[in-house]
């Protein structure tokens, strides 16, 4: 996520904002989620077999996107609680790159790692997904 300009190819895909939309983070946190990579490993045969998969924009567009609700005040409280835990990955994941000791890697991959399972709960709530589910899927996408 950047919020410079920047020019892409027919390789890349581009996510824009809507007006009245979830903020970019918000989807950022979907798209990297373990459960979204759970659910795209299964959609998808290319994953299956491939190290490095392409993902084509056919199977970006099947991916169950759940929208946030505005209208409901614990919805905004968990999107905007997912837009914050984001813009501090960003943050933590910059201090990790410019880290020069191993106590800093260290203390900057645990804060990441920290953050990344704070997404995830949030996300599995998000889609309501029981205690056995997330298991399941914890288990699989590692």
């Amino acid at each position: 996520m950047t919020d410079e300009d920047f020019v892409t190819n027919k390789s890349m895909q581009s996510i824009l904002p809507v007006e009245n939309g979830p903020a970019l983070a918000y989807l950022l946190a979907l798209l990297n989620s373990r459960l979204l990579a759970w659910y795209f490993l299964r959609l998808s045969s290319v994953a299956q077999r491939d190290d490095f998969p392409k993902i084509v924009l056919k199977e970006t567009r099947s991916l169950p996107i759940r929208p946030p609700d505005f209208s409901d005040s614990s919805g905004k409280a968990r999107h905007d609680r997912i837009v914050e835990l984001v813009r501090q990955m960003i943050t933590e994941t910059k201090q990790l790159a410019l880290s020069r000791t191993d106590k800093d890697k260290d203390y900057y991959t645990n804060r990441c790692d920290g953050l990344d399972r704070q997404i995830d709960a949030l996300v599995y709530d998000l889609y309501g997904l029981t205690a056995d589910e997330i298991k399941i899927v914890e288990e699989q996408v590692k």
